[in-house]
């Protein structure tokens, strides 16, 4: 333990210039407000802006920084074979250079933030930019609320520094292990690209950083032990160092891609019984066999996930994620729609990327052991705006093309486009009236599309007209069947 403390001590001293800069540093951020224009806010929210860059910047440096010279460089230039010669282990060397470069980083991050507090610093108000920078939803705005991005900070630059220093170690040693090493890189870069695209289409904002949180805390243990490891066997030879580093890292790697992967896959995809018990789960009856169920699980907030189950056997359809659209449209969209005559249910499935483009998926309502079928119907639905067919063969979709409302049927089992017309007012609703007539619920274009004045309009297939509207609509009056 005391060969530790003398380590630590030496460390530290060896960082002590970056705690002057880091003073000044901080100084500039409580002067901003008179070294620029701040007119974009107050004095307090600039010096917070400012404050709050430079520290994330400056720690992010550091941290590649120290991270490239706390074992590869003495390691290249055989430095640590005196340490070696210490009454002190392989593993107390790694671990006090490590400590003592985050600590470094961990003063030089909050001097940069004390040093303007004295001046007027508004921290909170600053951190809105952020919210916008992180993707974050309408609502969640303010430091307090940055839960996710707050815990992937310090985790990002701890695994920062622990990539620096492995990427300095393999450029020390013996380059032929240097494959492996961009495998591992590969890997575990992989599976969080995954995990981010996955999360991403469900508009998951916090699962996406606490995703990144998770799999930075998993690869800053796996570094620690690649470390230890490395110090023990290779001690301070560089190519044998380097030898003990590479088949460890590679299982370091995988470990960070299958946790990512792990939780995107568990928060997308929850359990019957998790769905059925969340709070405020909505049922409802569609037809005489079937109930669809929708309700956000415990510990999967933000995740309004949905499900058919048949009441003839119990048998439960996943159906995914409730689409973004028919989530935050002014009135509820349908997620699910049954045909007229009972014979088929039809749901939209996410099969591109934020919710662009769906894929139409169908199940057979009358026969109990019928599976979900994906035809080669893909649509972009303006705003979920569809309808199902009485017959369940054709399917109606609102599409906003060229600045114009056109009305899309397609045919069910082909995927091919049985009418496009366009459409000369704006569409809030549309639902089939008979086989061959649509009813529309919107508004002339030259009406001010005010929720007072939507209207049916009658469009005619077999001719492709548009009627006179009918009397005025009550903005949550039921024009038609969901």
């Amino acid at each position: 333990m005391m060969g530790f403390g003398s380590l630590f001590r030496s460390e530290m001293r060896r960082h002590g210039s970056v705690l002057p800069v880091s003073a000044a540093m901080g100084l500039i951020a409580a002067l901003s407000p008179w070294l620029s224009d701040s007119r974009g806010g107050t004095p307090a929210e600039v010096r917070g802006a400012v404050a709050l860059t430079v520290a994330l910047v400056w720690t992010l440096a550091l941290a590649i920084g120290l991270g490239a010279t706390a074992i590869g460089s003495d390691l290249r230039e055989r430095r640590l074979g005196f340490l070696f010669r210490l009454p002190v282990s392989g593993t107390a060397i790694g671990a006090s250079r490590f400590l003592a470069g985050l600590a470094t980083i961990v003063c030089a991050g909050v001097l940069v933030l004390v040093v303007p507090l004295p001046f007027g610093m508004d921290l909170r108000s600053a951190s809105i930019g952020f919210d916008f920078l992180a993707s974050k939803s309408p609502g969640h705005l303010g430091i307090e609320r940055f839960d996710g991005l707050l815990l992937l900070v310090p985790v990002a630059l701890v695994a920062a520094y622990g990539i620096a220093s492995v990427a300095s170690v393999a450029l020390a040693g013996d380059r032929r292990w240097l494959a492996v090493d961009l495998l591992s890189a590969v890997v575990a870069a992989g599976g969080i690209w995954w995990s981010w695209g996955a999360l991403d289409r469900v508009f998951a904002f916090d699962p996406q950083w606490r995703m990144m949180a998770l799999a930075g805390g998993t690869a800053i243990l796996g570094l620690g032990a690649v470390a230890a490891w490395m110090l023990h066997r290779g001690r301070s030879e560089p190519d044998r160092a380097r030898g003990a580093m590479s088949p460890p890292l590679l299982l370091a790697a995988a470990a960070t891609a299958l946790v990512a992967i792990v939780y995107a896959a568990w928060y997308l995809h929850p359990g019957i019984s998790a769905v059925e018990a969340a709070p405020q789960a909505n049922g409802q009856r569609l037809g005489e066999h079937w109930t669809y169920i929708e309700g956000t699980p415990r510990n999967r907030p933000g995740l309004l996930f949905r499900m058919l189950r048949d009441v003839r056997t119990g048998r439960v359809v996943a159906l995914g994620p409730v689409p973004w659209g028919a989530r935050f449209a002014t009135e509820p969209r349908p997620s699910v729609a049954l045909s007229a005559n009972g014979s088929r249910l039809a749901w939209p499935e996410l099969a591109g990327g934020r919710g662009r483009w769906w894929r139409l998926a169908t199940l057979d309502a009358q026969e109990p052991d019928a599976r979900p079928r994906y035809g080669p119907l893909g649509f972009r639905p303006l705003e979920l705006i569809w309808a199902l067919s009485p017959q369940g063969d054709r399917i109606a979709s609102i599409a906003f093309i060229a600045d114009s409302y056109r009305l899309l049927i397609d045919d069910m089992a082909t995927g091919g486009r049985l009418q496009d017309l366009a459409l000369p007012i704006f569409v809030y609703r549309i639902h089939f009236a008979t086989p061959d007539r649509v009813i529309a619920d919107g508004w002339r274009r030259s009406d001010d599309q005010l929720l007072n004045k939507l209207r049916p309009f009658p469009i005619d297939l077999s001719t492709g007209q548009v009627g006179p509207p009918g009397p005025p609509l009550s903005l949550h009056s039921k024009g038609g069947p969901p």
